[in-house]
This record gives structure tokens, sequence and C-alpha cells, in this order.
């Protein structure tokens, strides 16, 4: 009776669709080779934008306003504000200053659409502090900076860094 019911059991079963040919103590041979070890995560890759803006003679402007803002919009990124890692969009221009030696940078984390990197940045560089700091320079706008992939990445989770480098030269008024 219990051969016949277990029987029953597999037919239906196999009706289904359900593959139940595992007798106990057999292992199935796995479909896409040998199981790996469990992995969680997100993947992701780092952008990092800096910079430096000086004047004709090559010399650093501390206090100019750069704003940077990409050329398409890259969900995804995360930028360390206290000590957490806080969600930042692209689509609003973000905002740095030069230090006393012309130069500005920024590092994100980027979650999420990894695989629509975008080819450029758009630029502004604008003095907002007048006379201070070597004089009144000449906003420049528009400034299309190139993105290079400088660091492949293991391609599994981490995908690699991303780079924007602008060297930016104002003149004065």
């Amino acid at each position: 009776m219990e051969k016949f019911l277990s029987r029953l059991v597999k037919g239906f079963f196999a009706l289904l669709g359900f593959a139940t040919s595992c007798t106990p103590g057999s292992v199935p041979e796995p479909m896409y080779g040998p199981p790996g070890p469990a992995e969680y995560g997100t993947p992701s890759a780092t952008f990092r934008f800096l910079g430096k803006v000086s004047d004709e003679n090559e010399k650093g402007i501390p206090g100019i306003r750069v704003a940077v803002k990409m050329s398409k919009p890259w969900n995804g990124a995360y930028v360390e504000k206290n000590g957490k890692m806080v969600p930042y969009v692209w689509e609003q221009a973000d905002t740095l200053f030069t230090d006393e030696d012309g130069k500005f940078a920024r590092e994100y984390t980027m979650l999420d659409d990894i695989a629509s990197v975008p080819e450029d940045v758009v630029v502004t560089a604008e003095d907002v502090d007048g006379e201070e700091n070597g004089g009144a320079f000449t906003a420049r706008k528009d400034i299309k900076v190139e993105v290079k992939q400088v660091d492949k990445g293991d391609g599994h989770w981490n995908m690699g860094t991303y780079e924007s480098q602008a060297d930016i030269k104002l003149e004065k008024e």
C-alpha cells in the first residue's frame, strides 16, 4: 500500500511538472556548475569629481564656487554626511568650493543604475566673493568635462571607479 501511495503521489507531481525523483540519500547534480558561496550586497561604483580653478598665471584661486551637474541624471548616488551614507540625486547641480590652493573634490558611492554611467558632466565656475581671494574673476559656464573609468573593479560587486577631472582657468574682470 505504501509503494502504491508513493507512486501515486510521484505520478501526480510529475503531471504538475515537479521533479520528485530524488530518493533519500541521493543529491541532484547542480544545473549550472558547483554551488558557490552565498553572496549578499549591491553592485557599486565610485565616482570622483575633482579639479582645480586657477588664474592666467596657473595660480590656484580659493573661494570659487564650482557647480557640477551630470549631463544625464545618474540615480543611486550616495554621499557621506555626518558619518552616514545618505542618498544623493544628480538632477540638481552639486556645489563645491575651492580650497586655498584652488582645488576641489567630491567622491560618491554609486549604487543601482551603474550600467548608465554618463559620458560627461557640466561644470560652472563662478567667483562669489568679489575682490577677496585674489580679485574678481569672470565666470565660466556650461563646461563639459568627460567622465573616464580609471579602475575596472572586479566586475562582480565592485564595478570600478569613474573620475571627472576639471581644470578650469578664469580670467580677471
